[in-house]
């Protein structure tokens, strides 16, 4: 719109108004849509900007089952995303964080059992607590 107002248009102020509250509604709606969804860690990074999070719960839900590892040292479900993205989710599908990581630094965890093959009960379960997300607070 800035872009407009430079090249000599001109907007009636209730229309800009009306643009400014639509784009800040929607806005906070995503805000509270993905609060109950997302650890404050994962508030945070999304925040920032910096990290691939907006991509975590779409590629959690597409993952193939051996995508989806645990975590032997923090307890938490690992969703391996495409480009060396990495998502981790609490068990109880809350998004902690994303990252982006290189095939070597995948590969060592794997290596020394850090990150393991989730158990066909624990994918059950983790896919049983992206739904009930998905139910509860709309999509990301």
């Amino acid at each position: 719109m800035n872009g407009s107002l430079r090249r000599g248009r001109t907007y009636d102020p209730s229309t800009l108004i009306e643009r400014a509250l639509r784009d800040f509604a929607r806005d906070l709606d995503h805000h509270y849509r993905v609060a109950g969804r997302r650890t404050w860690h994962a508030r945070e990074r999304s925040d920032q900007g910096s990290r691939p999070t907006e991509s975590a719960f779409p590629e959690a839900r597409r993952a193939a089952s051996e995508r989806i590892l645990e975590d032997s040292s923090e307890g938490t479900i690992v969703v391996l995303g495409k480009n060396g993205r990495v998502h981790v989710f609490a068990r109880d599908g809350r998004h902690v964080t994303s990252v982006r990581m290189q095939g070597d630094e995948i590969r060592r965890r794997r290596t020394t059992k850090r990150w393991r093959d989730a158990a066909p009960s624990v994918l059950e379960h983790f896919r049983a607590a992206l739904s009930r997300h998905d139910n509860s607070s709309g999509s990301a």
